[in-house]
């Protein structure tokens, strides 16, 4: 139990420090303003996230304090399927903002900022009254979250494509995300049976085994997110997926 609220904690930790670095990112100027309005409205998103998971991580941890029956367990029970759910659809409303950003040229990086804000509260409004609707019914939950995380690693991955065809982001998000969009896709296989786990025989993973590689995931995504701010904190260009790199690049460590 403790390795479980540990990880958790951890990867709460992971997603707002990989939040941050892709903000600094952002800020950095140079480059194609569609890659960096690309990294600053993923910040925000995985900023949003972060919050979110770091409250219900210490709500996790009180809750296991104070035992099981107790107002504060219950609560966290009920309260715990809005944040999955607000969270799901916050990173759908993520790659639908990356596949809809080409639009969006016409306005300012910063209309185009206050805008995803917007959008990512509305996605995280509807999440969070699904997840009221819903309960803490947890086989039902884990089956819901299993298909909105179906839905969010369809979006991503169409985000992706759209990318490589309108050259709307830079190759290290391009890759960033694409480790993320795996770890949606082995949280579908994986959530699918949380919601059997109470089938006589049936597999379920193990819940820090998951949170593992999610804080492996986002530790990866969080050195991608400082190398795109040491390269352009360097003038140097990066660029889309398979666009040629203008100038050689400075290694990782360099």
């Amino acid at each position: 139990m403790y390795v479980v609220l540990g990880l958790q904690s951890a990867m709460a930790f992971a997603t707002v420090a990989f939040a941050v670095a892709a903000l600094l990112a952002a800020r950095q100027t140079g480059g194609r303003s569609f890659h960096t309005v690309a990294w600053l409205v993923t910040g925000v998103a995985f900023l949003l996230e972060g919050i979110s998971s770091t409250l219900q991580s210490s709500g996790a941890i009180w809750a296991v304090v104070e035992g099981p029956g107790s107002a504060v367990y219950e609560a966290y029970l009920r309260w715990s399927t809005v944040g999955n759910l607000g969270r799901s659809f916050l990173k759908i409303g993520l790659g639908f903002a990356l596949l809809l950003l080409p639009l969006g040229g016409r306005f300012s990086a910063r209309r185009q900022t206050a805008i995803a804000v917007a959008w990512f509260f509305l996605f995280l409004a509807l999440g969070s009254i699904l997840g009221l609707r819903d309960g803490p019914v947890q086989a039902r939950h884990f089956s819901l979250v299993a298909v909105l995380d179906t839905v969010e690693m369809i979006v991503t991955w169409a985000a992706l494509f759209g990318a490589i065809s309108w050259n709307s982001i830079d190759r290290l998000l391009w890759v960033a995300l694409a480790l993320n969009g795996v770890r949606q896709a082995l949280n579908v296989i994986w959530t699918s049976a949380l919601a059997w786990v109470d089938m006589p025989g049936a597999w379920a993973p193990s819940p820090a085994l998951m949170q593992f590689y999610a804080c492996v995931t986002l530790a990866i995504m969080t050195g991608l997110a400082v190398w795109r701010l040491r390269l352009t904190r360097r003038g140097v260009n990066v660029p889309g997926l398979l666009e040629p790199s203008a100038q050689a690049a400075p290694s990782l460590l360099g």
